[in-house]
C-alpha cells in the first residue's frame, strides 16, 4: 500500500512539473533566438552590444559606445528589426496610449499601446517608434511598461551625456 501511493505521487508530482519545465525550456529557446537575431543584426551595423532586454516579443539592445540602439520585435510571420543611431536623435519620449474604462465605483486606464518615440534632430526626418505593447495584439502587459521605462532612462542618460 504504501508503494502505491509512493508510485501515484511520483506520477501526479511528474504531471505538475514535466509541463512547467517544457514551458521553461521554449521560453529559454525562444529568447536565445531573439538575443541570436539582435547580435546579428548589431554586427550587420558594424556595432557590438553592452546591454540588452527580452520582454514579451521583442528585445531591445544598446551599444553605449556606437550610441545605437537595436530593436527585434517578432509577430506571428513578420520580424521587424529598427536600428537608431542616437547621435541623430534630439529626443526620445514614452508614447502611452490608454483609454478610461467606468467600473460601477471607479474608474480604470487600460494601456492599448505603448511605445518609445524618437524624435530627431534633423526636423526632415520622420520620427520613429518602437512599439513595446499593443493591446490589439496581445491582451495582458507581462513587464513591457517597467521595460519601456528603464529603456527610456537608459537612452535619455545616453543623449543627455552629449550636451
Amino acid at each position: 500500500m504504501e508503494i502505491e501511493s509512493i508510485i501515484i505521487g511520483v506520477i501526479i508530482l511528474a504531471i505538475c512539473i514535466v509541463p512547467l519545465m517544457l514551458m521553461s525550456r521554449n521560453r529559454k529557446k525562444t529568447e536565445r533566438k531573439k538575443v541570436e537575431l539582435l547580435l546579428s543584426l548589431a554586427k550587420n551595423n558594424h556595432s557590438t552590444i553592452t546591454k540588452h532586454e527580452a520582454c514579451g516579443d521583442y528585445i531591445i539592445g544598446i551599444d553605449e559606445q556606437a550610441q545605437k540602439i537595436f530593436f527585434v520585435k517578432q509577430g506571428e510571420n513578420l520580424v521587424e528589426e529598427q536600428c537608431i543611431n542616437l547621435r541623430e536623435i534630439k529626443q526620445c519620449v514614452i508614447e502611452r496610449n490608454a483609454k478610461t474604462v467606468a467600473q460601477s465605483t471607479s474608474t480604470t486606464n487600460l494601456i492599448e499601446k505603448l511605445q518609445l518615440t524618437f524624435i530627431p534632430s534633423d526636423k526632415t526626418k520622420k520620427e520613429i517608434a518602437l512599439e513595446f505593447f499593443n493591446a490589439a495584439k496581445t491582451m495582458q502587459l507581462f513587464g513591457e511598461l517597467q521595460s519601456i521605462e528603464k529603456w527610456h532612462k537608459e537612452i535619455n542618460t545616453v543623449l543627455n551625456s552629449r550636451k
